[in-house]
């Protein structure tokens, strides 16, 4: 795959935090990581993921 950001090379790696564990792309150039989160958002943006999520925003 190439960086969206720089064209270098990415990737896949796997990453561990204290109680999460995810994957996502790293590029070996500039550092740009893409996660399936960080997709989501770029794709839909903020507000669009949460209507697709089916959230309401509460009043008051």
């Amino acid at each position: 795959m190439k960086c969206p950001k720089c064209g270098g090379k990415m990737m896949w790696e796997r990453y561990q935090e204290m109680t999460d564990i995810f994957a996502g792309w790293h590029c070996l150039n500039c550092g740009e990581m893409i996660d399936p989160e960080i997709m989501v958002n770029r794709i839909f943006g903020p507000v669009e993921r949460k209507k697709r999520r089916g959230r309401k925003r509460k009043n008051g």
